[in-house]
C-alpha cells in the first residue's frame, strides 16, 4: 500500500468487485473514522482505520505474499547541504509573505506556500555542485537525477550537459531504467508513492549491480518536514490539517 489502507479498495475493486461487495462510500463507513470538526465546511480528516481484523479475513484468501529477490542490494545515503545566503533569504521571504499577507492559511495557500518555498532554492549553486559532486564519483551514465522542478533540471543540464536528469512526472512511471544504477533525488517529493516509483525504475528486474540511492537534504525546515511526512506515508497536506485541528498552527509554521 503506497498511502494507507484506503488503497485496498480500489486495489480489490479492480480485482474483482465481487471481493468486498460494497461501494467506496461503504468502505469508508466500514473502515474509517474521521475527525469530528462540527463544522459542515470543513473537510474530513481520518483520525484512524477501524474494524481491519474483518477487513482482513475478506481479502486474505486473495493476497500473495511475493518477495522481489535480485539478489543486488540497495542502499539509502542522505546528503546535506547549505542554501547560499541569498537562497535562504529568499525562502523566508516568500513564507513571510505567505504568512502576513493572507488573513488565514487554507489548504491552497499553504500548498502554494510551500511548493514556491522548495522551488526557490531548486537552482541554488551549492545544490547543484553537491549533485555533480556525487554523479562525478558514481559515474555520470550510470547515474539518474529526478528532479521537480524545470528549472532545477535546466540549471544541472546548463551547468554540466553529461547529467542525466529527469523529472519526476516524466520518469517516475512506466520507464525500465534498470541499466542505471544509482539515483540522485535532488528535489524531494511531498508524495511517498512517486518516490517508491522513482526507486523502483532502477531496483527491478533485470539490475544486476547493487544501487544506491542519493537524498539530497538542505539545511531549511522544509526538507526536514517532508523527510518525517514521507517516512510516515503521510502527504504534507494531511500534515498540516492534523496540525491545524490540534490548534498547533504555530509549532507548524515554526517547523519551516
Amino acid at each position: 500500500m503506497s498511502k494507507n489502507v484506503l488503497d485496498l479498495w480500489s486495489q480489490f475493486e479492480f480485482l474483482s468487485p465481487k471481493i468486498l461487495s460494497m461501494s467506496y462510500y461503504e468502505f469508508l463507513n466500514n473502515f474509517v473514522e474521521y475527525i469530528d470538526y462540527k463544522d459542515p465546511g470543513k473537510r474530513l480528516e481520518i483520525r484512524s482505520f477501524r474494524n481491519l481484523d474483518y477487513l482482513y479475513s475478506i481479502i486474505e484468501p486473495f493476497v500473495f505474499d511475493a518477495k522481489l529477490d535480485l539478489n543486488v542490494s540497495s542502499r539509502n545515503i542522505k546528503v546535506d547541504y547549505f542554501l547560499s545566503r541569498e537562497a535562504d533569504d529568499k525562502y523566508h521571504e516568500i513564507k513571510r509573505h505567505y504568512l502576513y499577507g493572507y488573513s488565514s492559511l487554507d489548504d491552497n495557500i499553504f500548498m502554494a506556500m510551500v511548493q514556491k518555498m522548495q522551488q526557490s532554492y531548486c537552482d541554488d549553486d551549492d545544490k547543484i555542485e553537491t549533485a555533480i559532486k556525487i554523479a562525478d564519483k558514481l559515474g555520470t551514465s550510470d547515474t539518474l537525477i529526478f528532479c521537480k522542478f524545470l528549472r532545477g533540471e535546466e540549471a544541472l543540464k546548463k551547468r554540466d550537459p553529461r547529467l542525466n536528469v529527469i523529472t519526476y512526472g516524466k520518469g517516475s512511471y512506466g520507464l525500465n531504467l534498470q541499466s542505471y544504477h544509482h539515483i540522485i533525488f535532488y528535489d524531494k517529493t511531498f508524495d511517498y508513492a512517486q518516490l517508491e516509483q522513482a526507486r523502483r525504475r532502477i531496483y527491478r528486474i533485470g539490475q544486476d549491480e547493487d544501487v544506491t540511492y542519493h537524498y539530497l537534504t538542505g539545511d531549511v525546515g522544509l526538507e526536514r518536514m517532508i523527510d518525517r511526512n514521507i517516512e510516515h506515508k503521510e502527504s504534507i497536506l494531511s500534515h498540516f490539517k492534523g496540525m491545524i485541528a490540534k490548534g498547533r498552527k504555530k509549532e507548524l509554521l515554526d517547523e519551516l
